[in-house]
């Protein structure tokens, strides 16, 4: 197949247009050319679980609520046990000037697991003017791992390695080659480095407790020698308060030796139902969909994994999660793995909820406690607990948030009285900390 006058396929996947093997383009040719000529959708094999139908460009618009927006598209690849699962295809002339690969070597960690992604990824490569090899040798520039190459038992993995380390091979995750043909350049292999593993450190199990200041309730967790030890330390306090939309999570999700980096965004929050997006790091950036429940009172949060948005070579769902919400970290189990969170990005304002808790300091009057009772618009109420000052003095009050504070028009104190010098009117406006929690000042 001449370079000068070949066509290259790309599938779609998230934002990324990725290119089929080349072994497969021959074929795809053919079957395209004849299609011109008959009537109807024509379905091309891509594999034992991929097809392609060819169609007009408004009926491929048609399946896709984004904009895709690319003259070149010729049809939708689907998967034969379920067609709704469906990513947009093109036909694009071949670029000569394409070739970031060129005299470079690449072998593969292993060339038997996920042999389809290992000849798509081989075909890539070839594509952009690289030589993939299946030796390993002073003349291989790079070693190929596949996500599931990193899942390996920890002797092979690192003799593996300690093998190409000796030849001065580099070696990267294959989502490396992603990033080269989304960028359309040779990138930084740097943020896709694999070096060897390190044996695990058994840890002493230890008894925890911890305790819920809204119910007063006590939940101890009893001693485990479960490899799924979910690493929760003392003075946890439960507060689901920060679970709220807006929010933002990253963490790691572990198993045996086994670790999956992951950022989780909390896009809707209705009632107890929380919603959202994962994305998982270093499986190509594959994103899922979540939906789960939050019980405000024990800090309890179940929740699903449900559908893949992009990656689907990468990851399987339905999984379901299995947490506890302690303030700005999230710790819990997935199956035999277990996972914890750390909040990285605070919701503004303006996504305020109620049973929410924030902390603040006013300004030069006194620490105190600030609990969001209700919120209907842009109006809310709640209550201000003082410090020991004012023996944990409660005053209620009524406000209404704008895009940086909170405008409080209504102030009432109770049976004990908090700072003389706060007088109406008086904002609220909140800070975010080095922590990444959020702390609220009184400004007059």
């Amino acid at each position: 197949m001449s370079h000068a006058s070949a066509y290259i396929w790309y599938y779609l996947d998230g934002d990324a247009w990725k290119p089929y093997s080349s072994s497969l383009l021959d074929g795809f040719e053919k079957i395209y050319n004849s299609s011109l000529k008959l009537p109807g959708n024509i379905k091309i094999k891509v594999d034992n679980e991929r097809y392609i139908e060819i169609m007009p460009l408004k009926d491929i618009l048609s399946n896709f609520t984004n904009s895709i927006n690319d003259p070149d598209l010729v049809g939708i690849q689907r998967r034969y046990d379920d067609s709704m699962k469906r990513r947009a295809v093109k036909r694009t002339k071949a670029n000569t000037t394409t070739s970031f690969f060129e005299d470079l070597q690449f072998a593969f960690y292993s060339n038997t697991s996920q042999k389809t992604k290992t000849d798509e990824i081989k075909g890539v490569i070839k594509m952009c003017g690289g030589k993939p090899v299946d030796t390993m040798t002073k003349k291989t520039d790079y070693l190929i791992l596949k996500p599931s190459d990193l899942k390996d038992d920890i002797k092979t993995f690192n003799d593996i390695i300690s093998k190409a380390e000796g030849l001065n091979v580099i070696c990267v995750e294959s989502t490396w080659i992603d990033s080269c043909i989304k960028s359309k350049k040779l990138v930084d292999h740097s943020a896709f480095l694999v070096s060897k593993k390190t044996a695990p450190v058994a840890a002493t199990p230890t008894t925890t407790t911890t305790t819920t200041t809204a119910s007063n309730t006590t939940i101890t967790l009893p001693k485990s020698k479960s490899k799924a030890n979910t690493g929760i330390t003392n003075n946890l306090v439960v507060n689901s308060g920060f679970l709220i939309k807006g929010s933002e999570w990253a963490g790691v999700c572990s198993g045996d030796d086994d670790h999956y980096p992951l950022v989780m965004t909390v896009d809707d929050v209705v009632d107890d139902e929380v919603s959202g997006v994962i994305t998982w790091i270093n499986l190509g950036y594959a994103k899922t969909k979540y939906k789960g429940k939050v019980v405000a009172t024990n800090g309890e949060f179940k929740f699903q994994e449900y559908e893949v948005i992009n990656g689907e070579d990468e990851v399987e769902v339905p999984n379901d999660y299995t947490s506890i919400v302690y303030g700005d970290q999230i710790i819990g189990k997935v199956g035999d793995s277990t996972f914890k969170l750390k909040l990285t990005k605070s919701p503004p304002v303006t996504n305020i909820q109620p049973d929410s808790q924030w902390k603040g300091t006013s300004t030069s009057i006194e620490n105190f406690k600030l609990d969001v009772v209700k919120r209907d618009g842009e109006n809310v109420t709640g209550t201000i607990t003082w410090g020991s000052n004012y023996d944990e003095a409660v005053s209620t009050f009524t406000g209404k948030i704008t895009s940086t504070c909170i405008e409080v028009s209504d102030y009432k104190e109770g049976k004990k009285l908090g700072p003389e010098e706060l007088t109406l009117p008086f904002k609220l406006i909140p800070s975010q900390q080095s922590d990444h929690s959020i702390k609220f000042r009184i400004e007059k």
